[in-house]
Parts: structure tokens; C-alpha cells; sequence
């Protein structure tokens, strides 16, 4: 048998994911869309809020009234629209791009130099733009039965008789709904790191095909691993999030400060992409390992 231990495969996935050109050329990518967001916004502020009698105030906190007139300006403001929409159409065209060169990153190693690994993902863009929109069509049934699930859970109100039972049905309800939508989405990162570790095929159908014979064949294994290194990235960028937070004031020192630990909230989102493809690219590995000595056993009591 294999050695797949679920700690072991965590701790290396994790530590796999600490691939420096990788994660360069996502937080390079996502600054820059960020910036073409941000400079609109920062002009917006500067003209509101630089030169109100509460200035000062404003450097330390705004009050709810300040942030109220400060987001109703930059839904009226064309140039913050247009910068925000710039900024989401970037991240659209780059998305293909980054996913690419995340999974060019797990099957080539940390020996690629920053250039090629930026050309595999351009080598991957068609492909993994196919498979995002292949990915939208199981979406359809899972969504429709989980939204039919959380409708039956509240028509079921009216025949409950103690109220804790009617809110216990409705939770459930809601989390099967959440898990039946994550269903596609899980598929798809398992086709991405089919596609990582073994790629024999052009065909985003025919890797998403065999990434469900896999989840069918190994569920448990596929959820654990998944939600285990989902959760370890949540609890990471949950801590700089609340360290950004703290981080706020005035002053150069605060604002170097929650820039730099803004920075590393981007850093951390792509490690975390990162070390679920490794993860699941570990899982198809042990799979096709497994069903090789599978395969050479059941020759092997042929021949006998």
C-alpha cells in the first residue's frame, strides 16, 4: 500500500505552497488590478476628507456618518465606477493566467525560473479559461437542489410543533444546501490538480470526467483535505485581517504597517490556492499509484 497520511500530506502541501515566483507573480497581479481600483478611490478621499473640519478625527477612524457620505460619493463618482469595473475586468482576464501558472507551479517544482513559469500559465490560459466555463454547467443542478432543500426546509414550518425543531430543519437545510453548491467548485479544483499531476490530455471534459471517478472513488479523502488546509488558510488570513485591523492610525509608521500587512493578506490568499492544488495533486498521485498495484496484482492472480 501507499503512504498517504493525511497530517503528511497537509505539512507538505503547505510547505510546497511557499513557492516564491508563484506567489511573486500573484500578489504582482492582484496589486496591480488592486491599484487601478485604488488611485480613483484615493483621489475621492483625498477631496472629501482632507480638508473637513474633522480631518484630524478622520486620520484616526471615520465615524459612521463620514463613511456613509464617503461610499454614497463613490457610487456617484464615474471615475471610482469605472476603476472598480476596470479592476474586476482585469482580475477576469487574469484569473485563467494565475490559476495556470498555480498549476504549472505543482508539476514543475521550485526549479522553474520566474519567465518560464510565467509562460506555462500562458501556455495554460485556453485551458483552464474552458474548464471555468465548463465548471458553470454542474453548477446549475447543485445550486437548484440545494435552493429546493432550504424551500422544503421552510415549508416545513408550518408542521413543526416546537420552534427549536423548526430552526434546527432550516440550518441543516442550509448547510447541506452550502455543501451541495461546494460540490462543483471542489470538482473543479480536483480537475486542476488532475491536470497538475497527470497530464495526459488536452480535454478539460475528459480531466473533469476522471477527477469525479476520483471523488467518487475517495469522498472522505477529498473533503478532508480540502476543508483542512481551507480552514488552516482562513484561521491565517483571519489573523492578519484582525492584525490590519489594529494596525490602523495615523501617522507613516501605521501606514507602512497596514500596507505591509495587506500585502501579506494577498500573499497568503495565493498560498492558500496553492497549497489546496498541492494537496489534491498529492491525493491524485496516491490514487493512480494505488490502482497500479491494484491493476499489477489483479495480473499477477491472473497469471497464477
Amino acid at each position: 500500500m501507499t503512504d498517504f497520511h493525511g497530517l503528511s500530506v497537509l505539512a507538505r502541501g503547505a510547505v510546497r505552497a511557499l513557492h516564491w515566483r508563484a506567489l511573486l507573480l500573484w500578489w504582482a497581479s492582484l496589486s496591480l488590478v488592486a491599484l487601478v481600483a485604488a488611485l480613483p478611490l484615493y483621489a475621492l478621499l483625498d477631496a472629501q476628507l482632507s480638508h473637513a473640519i474633522d480631518a484630524p478625527r478622520y486620520a484616526h477612524a471615520l465615524s459612521l456618518l463620514a463613511l456613509g457620505e464617503v461610499v454614497g460619493g463613490a457610487a456617484k463618482d464615474r471615475g471610482t465606477v469605472w476603476g472598480v469595473l476596470a479592476a474586476l475586468w482585469g482580475t477576469a482576464l487574469l484569473w485563467p493566467w494565475l490559476t495556470g501558472v498555480m498549476v504549472a507551479a505543482v508539476r514543475l517544482g521550485r526549479g522553474v525560473r520566474l519567465f518560464a513559469l510565467a509562460a506555462e500559465g500562458m501556455r495554460e490560459y485556453g485551458r483552464q479559461l474552458r474548464l471555468m466555463l465548463w465548471s458553470l454547467l454542474p453548477l446549475a443542478p447543485f445550486v437548484a437542489a440545494g435552493v429546493w432543500l432550504v424551500h422544503v426546509a421552510r415549508e416545513r414550518r408550518f408542521d413543526a410543533v416546537l420552534e427549536s425543531t423548526v430552526h434546527w430543519t432550516e440550518r441543516g437545510a442550509l448547510l447541506a444546501a452550502v455543501l451541495l453548491c461546494l460540490v462543483p467548485y471542489l470538482l473543479t479544483e480536483l480537475t486542476r490538480a488532475r491536470i497538475a499531476a497527470r497530464d495526459d490530455s488536452r480535454s478539460v471534459v475528459v480531466h473533469w470526467w476522471r477527477a469525479l471517478k476520483l471523488y467518487l472513488r475517495r469522498p472522505l479523502a477529498t473533503w478532508a483535505l480540502s476543508l483542512a488546509i481551507l480552514v488552516l488558510g482562513a484561521l491565517l488570513i483571519a489573523a492578519l485581517g484582525w492584525l490590519r485591523i489594529a494596525a490602523s492610525g495615523a501617522g507613516w509608521g501605521a501606514w507602512w504597517l497596514a500596507l505591509g500587512v495587506t500585502q501579506l493578506i494577498t500573499l497568503a490568499g495565493g498560498w492558500l490556492r496553492l497549497a489546496r492544488l498541492q494537496v489534491l495533486a498529492q491525493l491524485v498521485d496516491d490514487d493512480a499509484t494505488r490502482r497500479a498495484i491494484e491493476a499489477e496484482a489483479w495480473r499477477y492472480d491472473e497469471a497464477a
